[in-house]
């Protein structure tokens, strides 16, 4: 037995926003409508698993903080996957000045 899930349900998990703002929920979703158009593939949510997953940090410090062997920002792609949006500072992101979302390694 399957329930669709919407955006709207997605982006008011109460798991998700207890630990990202609302741009990285965003950021979230469409990187994993992205990946189901790209794969063909249905995916199960999970929002213990995408907590588990990915990172939002504010600045590369911060981030750092965790990866101290990363010393450039331009590094960060070379080990992770690390996603933004039209609101979010990052690779493929939104425009989120300086927050980072990236997948934990």
């Amino acid at each position: 037995m399957k329930t669709t899930l919407t955006k709207y349900d997605f982006e008011n998990n109460q798991t998700l926003k207890d630990n990202y703002t609302y741009e990285a929920i965003q950021v979230l979703w469409f990187y994993y409508e992205n990946l189901e158009d790209d794969t063909g593939f249905e995916l199960e949510f999970d929002p213990i698993e995408i907590i588990g997953t990915w990172d939002e940090v504010k600045n590369f410090e911060e981030f750092q903080e965790s990866y101290p062997h990363i010393e450039k920002e331009e590094d960060i792609n070379d080990h992770t996957i690390y996603v933004a949006s039209e609101s979010f500072y990052c690779s493929d992101n939104l425009e989120m000045r300086n927050h980072f979302l990236y997948n934990k390694f």
